[in-house]
């Protein structure tokens, strides 16, 4: 159907450019909007810009509506509860990360998880039971992102190690496809740290902390993936604008990550990271 289509194209590059922040499966994000919104479509999201039906309110905002819940007891029933309204549909997305990232009062931990899972059938297992009551909430998603190839947004095919790929020709970027990048993807593992990942990648340690987000360089996730930058000479007739679509970054945040004090000026031969 063409809305559908239309939707996992307008969600897609929302969630690659979370992935490439936060290292939360984009297939896992997307399939959520999918199913929580009914491919936004559903009145919570409509109104309120509710894609993963979190409950409570952003900003003091919130929206009152029906929902159906699962018991033991009671099987499958309605209550009425309160749910975040967002601005957008961004913020929707990022506020669903943080709640994996930060987990909730009573147990910080409940989504580590699904940060630290290794593809997208254990990040859904692990949401199963956590996120929805639903007893077939996992097998939903995996279904989801198996019929719709949404795991094609999750990097597959980037080096899950220090390997470094072979030089691809640049694509201009079209919707609903990941981005093509001039660096590359490492999945971390436990034990490493960022300093030597640095040395080990040639990369300077700001660099990794500008590019990943990170704020504190001694807290690095396993199983996260960390986005690693690489040196390029800028040529003649080069933009910051033009070489931003080769970053997850945009020509702003590029500028700020390599002390461009403007960036609309950039000198031919200088080198930056991308």
């Amino acid at each position: 159907m063409p809305y559908r289509k239309e939707f996992i194209s307008k969600i897609a590059n929302l969630a690659v450019e979370n992935r490439n922040k936060t290292g939360v499966l984009a297939s896992i994000v997307i399939a959520q909007a999918i199913l929580e919104s009914n491919w936004g479509r559903s009145q919570l999201t409509v109104q309120a810009n509710n894609l993963f039906g979190i409950k409570g309110s952003y900003n003091g905002q919130y929206v009152t509506m029906p929902t159906r819940e699962w018991s033991k007891e009671k099987g499958w029933h309605t209550v009425n509860a309160r749910f975040r309204k967002y601005p957008s549909w961004k913020e929707s997305i990022e506020d669903h990360t943080r709640l994996f990232v930060n987990g909730v009062s009573w147990n910080r931990n409940l989504y580590k998880p699904v940060l630290e899972a290794k593809n997208y059938r254990e990040a859904a297992q692990a949401l199963q039971g956590t996120y929805a009551t639903d007893p077939q909430y996992a097998q939903k998603l995996i279904n989801l992102i198996e019929s719709y190839k949404l795991h094609q947004y999750d990097n597959e095919k980037q080096p899950k190690s220090e390997t470094r790929p072979k030089p691809q020709p640049q694509t201009q970027q079209t919707s609903g496809q990941a981005p093509s990048y001039h660096g590359f993807y490492y999945t971390i593992r436990r034990g490493d740290t960022l300093s030597q990942l640095a040395q080990r990648f040639a990369v300077p340690m700001s660099f990794l902390q500008g590019f990943n987000d990170i704020k504190n360089p001694n807290l690095i996730i396993a199983g996260r993936q960390l986005y690693v930058p690489k040196s390029y000479t800028i040529k003649p007739g080069d933009t910051l604008s033009q070489l931003a679509r080769r970053s997850p970054k945009n020509y702003r945040e590029l500028a700020r990550i390599n002390g461009i004090s403007n960036p609309d000026r950039i000198i031919a031969g200088h080198s930056i990271y991308l």
